[in-house]
């Protein structure tokens, strides 16, 4: 499996090659969609991303919660990559960017027309 863009198989436990756009043309209505991959120590681990409560002040900056699930039991020690992603309705220009917490990055929020 290749490594994405911004994530170093050297730094476990860390997350890049973001993304996040709208998509108009989604059916049932316009989505915002986020992803990225994180790369841990061991198979096992699942990324969460949620909507963080509260929002910060700037509501055209959507903020979103990282929480890593580690292993509930014996995993194999192998660099994991996993796949982090979010989704919600939202039409477009609504946001301007995504903030991943706690340590970033902000992406900026692309609107596929």
């Amino acid at each position: 499996m290749a490594t994405p863009t911004g994530v170093s198989a050297q730094v476990p436990g860390e997350c890049g090659g973001w993304t996040a756009h709208i998509d108009a043309d989604h059916p049932g209505g316009s989505v915002l969609e986020v992803a990225g991959t994180c790369v841990f120590p061991t198979a096992g681990f699942s990324v969460e991303l949620r909507r963080a409560q509260p929002q910060g002040i700037n509501p055209r900056i959507l903020l979103l919660e990282r929480v890593v699930h580690a292993p509930s039991g014996p995993a194999a020690t192998v660099l994991t990559e996993v796949p982090a992603g979010y989704s919600e309705r939202a039409e477009p220009g609504r946001f301007d960017a995504v903030s991943i917490q706690p340590d970033g990055p902000q992406i900026p929020v692309a609107d596929l027309r």
